[in-house]
């Protein structure tokens, strides 16, 4: 699974928002390829999260064009995240990019 280039900003743990990971330089956008479903997982980078894709909220991930977005809730203080995404494409072809997501216990 190939990284992204580019992490998240550190979260909170009250924090219930959508991430979002753009497969914009892994599609033939020039042939109108875009994504049609994705398996998303979260998985511990770092840490102690006994459970750490539980934190999915919804049963599937959004799809629009080249984006992926799932909304994710209640990350535990002191860890780092990896949302992993494995997007199969309107070409049948899979890319997979993951994205990691720091939390800590408060922030201002």
């Amino acid at each position: 699974m190939a990284h992204t280039q580019q992490d998240f900003p550190v979260c909170n743990t009250s924090d219930n928002q959508p991430y979002s990971i753009d497969f914009v330089n892994d599609v033939q956008t020039q042939n109108g390829e875009v994504v049609q479903s994705a398996v998303v997982t979260i998985t511990l980078f770092s840490g102690d999260d006994p459970n750490p894709d539980s934190h999915r909220q919804g049963s599937y991930a959004i799809t629009d064009g080249t984006i992926v977005t799932q909304v994710i809730s209640g990350l535990l203080p002191n860890n780092i995240y990896s949302l992993n995404i494995v997007a199969t494409t309107s070409l049948n072809y899979q890319v997979e990019l993951y994205a990691l997501i720091p939390c800590a216990a408060v922030y201002s």
